[in-house]
């Protein structure tokens, strides 16, 4: 189900909008080509939601349900009489931003990169300053120094110390900080610099390597006319 959620997602999806006064934008059909085969996903007005993942195998349906709460649309699908996954998305004027996956059971990815503001600049030039951002569930503030240093604290209490020390280097993009804590557990972060501050785009750590993309967008068509009320 993931692999159809992300594909089905990051293929550029357009879509047309159903008319409905509690949840104006949102409900609509969206196609897109997954592995070769054009997908189809309905997010209807009651609520309800069905995905065909290909048209030469249209018995191979996916159904569940999606809300909305503020800019959050959260959907809920499954195969058969399989265990629900959850996606996550985030609207964006009329579109609809996907940010996370949740498996059936409860692993959760990202598909966003992290992003970091710049609260501090501690050097006339460069992007040497005090970043914070939330990673991992975690409000986290990082500190790059222009000696080349750096440093990870809980932007709740930052005056508790030090969570990662280490260092950084600048790239050509943006920067790569290398961190470890006492334990001698660390990692290699990747970020890419903005106008904002910076966005994380990997992370290569003991767990694994992570890699960030900005959210994949679901682009939707103007509402389309119903030729039968028309006539009327």
């Amino acid at each position: 189900m993931r692999i159809l959620l992300t594909a089905l997602v990051l293929t550029g999806l357009t879509g047309a909008v159903f008319a409905d006064e509690k949840q104006p934008g949102i409900a609509g059909v969206y196609k897109g080509v997954v592995q070769g085969d054009e997908a189809r996903a309905i997010l209807k007005a009651d609520g309800s939601m069905v995905v065909y993942p290909s048209p030469d195998e249209p018995k191979v349906v996916m159904r569940g349900q999606w809300t909305f709460r503020g800019d959050t649309v959260i959907a809920k699908l499954a195969h058969g009489g399989g265990d629900a996954g959850t996606a996550v998305f985030e609207r964006d004027g009329a579109d609809l931003i996907l940010v996370k996956l949740i498996s059936p059971d409860g692993e959760v990815d990202e598909l966003t990169a992290p992003v970091f503001d710049k609260k501090k600049a501690l050097a006339p030039k460069g992007p040497a300053g005090v970043y914070q951002g939330e990673f991992d569930r975690e409000r986290l503030q990082v500190e790059l120094k222009p000696e080349g240093k750096a440093s990870v604290r809980s932007a709740e209490d930052p005056a508790e110390g030090e969570i990662y020390s280490g260092t950084w280097k600048a790239t050509e993009t943006g920067a790569v900080i290398t961190v470890k804590t006492e334990c001698g557990e660390g990692a290699q972060v990747s970020v890419q610099f903005t106008e904002r501050g910076f966005k994380i785009r990997k992370v290569d750590s003991a767990d694994g390597v992570q890699t960030y993309e900005d959210g994949a967008r679901l682009k939707r068509q103007k509402k389309q006319r119903n030729p039968k009320k028309d006539k009327k």
